[in-house]
């Protein structure tokens, strides 16, 4: 394997569901060059969320005839097999989606080695992008990338085209990089019911996160702990909290265990909080919106 191989993947979910994958775009970089692209569309047979439509306007019409994960799964894993495989989401969310969709299909996992290409900008340029402007969008504006932003095969290709600018740069290969930058372990068993008990043990263990510092974090909802814990563990990690959603703000939590929290607020509606991240991110900003268990999930991982 030549040490400027790898692929690039990115993946659009139809709602709030990490694993409800409705497309997945790859690259493949051979020899440093953008080599081939593989896209499907995917009926994820569960309902899409206007918020998703909104962001990448793939609706169930659209993909009422498209084949299922399990239809396309050896294909991508024939692809994918024994080369890194980057990513660029700072909430690690397309290998979070791949991973929980193959375990909810009864599939087996991707056999790669992950590595999320955020954070090989942030390390590569740190004066520039150590603590913002690392999304995928306004790297593509700073290298001149044109692509249409949350399409998932054109997103693959902005991020093989930054990552091959990033391996240029620092004269670091990829398999470099992937040792350099080792992946968490994801959770794929159903998530148990967090307590502020649980959550204060955890967090008193819990040393800077590579995954967090840096990440302008905002909480809105009912949370299981106190809010002031929660930005407490989030600071100790090495993120910034604010109060408010801003162009800074780079993840919001959601408060409360189920996905449908992502949807409806306290029975009624969504917090103006999670319409001002939607809009925002409708405008093309990169803002993940984790439940609560997502967020402690990233932060504390199981060992």
């Amino acid at each position: 394997m030549m040490e400027s191989d790898f692929n690039c993947i990115d993946v659009e979910t139809a709602n709030s569901s990490w694993s409800s994958i409705c497309q997945i775009g790859l690259v493949v970089v051979r020899s440093g060059q953008l080599a081939e692209t593989w896209q499907r569309l995917v009926n994820p047979e569960v309902d899409f969320l206007s918020r998703n439509v909104a962001i990448h306007h793939i609706t169930a019409d659209r993909v009422r005839e498209s084949p299922q994960l399990r239809d396309i799964w050896d294909a991508l894993r024939e692809l994918t097999k024994d080369r890194p495989l980057v990513f660029h989401s700072h909430a690690w969310f397309d290998r979070h989606a791949l991973t929980q969709a193959a375990e909810q299909h009864g599939l087996p996992r991707l056999a790669v080695e992950w590595v999320d290409s955020s954070r090989i900008v942030r390390q590569t340029w740190p004066d520039r992008y150590a603590q913002r402007g690392f999304g995928l969008a306004d790297l593509s504006r700073d290298f001149k990338i044109e692509f249409q932003h949350h399409d998932a095969l054109e997103d693959a290709r902005a991020t093989a085209s930054i990552t091959l600018e990033a391996l240029k740069d620092s004269g670091t290969s990829i398999r470099e990089w992937v040792q350099e930058l080792p992946s968490p372990r994801v959770r794929t068993r159903p998530r148990p019911e967090r307590t502020s008990t649980v959550s204060r043990e955890r967090v008193k263990k819990t040393h800077a996160n590579d995954h967090l510092v840096g990440q302008r974090i905002v909480f809105t909802g009912k949370l299981a702990v106190s809010r002031k814990e929660a930005e407490r563990a989030a600071e100790e990690a090495g993120g910034e909290v604010r109060a408010s959603v801003q162009e800074a703000t780079t993840i919001l939590v959601v408060g409360g265990h189920t996905e449908a929290n992502l949807n409806q607020m306290k029975g009624r509606s969504k917090s103006s909080k999670q319409i001002q991240a939607e809009r925002r991110i409708a405008a093309g900003q990169q803002i993940e919106i984790l439940t609560e268990g997502e967020f402690w999930d990233l932060l504390c991982p199981n060992p």
